[in-house]
C-alpha cells in the first residue's frame, strides 16, 4: 500500500511539473524576417491636431517600407515604391516587449538609436515609438 501512495503521488508530482506553462515565457513569434508596414498612426500628442493615420498604398507616403531583421542582428530598410534604401544596422534585444534598432547608415537623419514597444505575432508586428511631442504606432504585415 506505502508503494501505491508514494507511486502515485510520483505521478501527481509529475504531471504538475508537466501539465502547467511557464507563464513568464516570451511571445515565442520572431521578428526575424520581412516586415512591410501597413499603417503609421501619431496618437496622443500634445498639439490634438498631430494626431493622425496614413495607410500605406503604393506612394503614399515616405515611410512605406519594408524592413528586414536577420538572425545575425541587423536589420535593412528601403521604400516599397520606389526601393529607395532607407538606413541599416544593429537591432538589440527583443526582450520585455522591447527591441532598440541602432543606425549604421542612415541618409535621412533618423536618431542614432531608437527604442520601441513591440508586439509580434506570426504575420503582424506592432510598434510603438514614444516621442517627445507624440507617441507613433506602426503597423508591419510579414511578407
Amino acid at each position: 500500500m506505502k508503494n501505491i501512495c508514494l507511486v502515485l503521488i510520483s505521478i501527481v508530482i509529475t504531471a504538475i511539473f508537466f501539465s502547467c506553462s511557464d507563464d513568464n515565457k516570451e511571445n515565442s513569434a520572431s521578428i526575424i524576417g520581412k516586415w512591410q508596414v501597413v499603417s503609421v498612426e501619431d496618437l496622443e500628442c500634445v498639439n490634438t491636431s498631430e494626431n493622425e493615420k496614413l495607410e500605406c498604398s503604393a506612394g503614399s507616403f515616405t515611410f512605406c517600407l519594408v524592413i528586414e531583421f536577420t538572425s545575425d542582428k541587423t536589420f535593412t530598410s528601403y521604400r516599397t515604391w520606389d526601393n529607395e534604401f532607407m538606413g541599416s544596422g544593429k537591432y538589440y534585444g527583443p526582450g520585455e516587449g522591447k527591441f532598440s534598432i541602432g543606425y549604421t547608415s542612415n541618409p535621412y537623419g533618423y536618431p542614432a538609436n531608437i527604442t520601441y514597444d513591440f508586439t509580434v505575432s506570426a504575420n503582424a508586428l506592432t510598434t510603438i515609438y514614444t516621442g517627445s511631442s507624440c507617441k507613433t504606432r506602426t503597423v508591419y504585415t510579414k511578407i
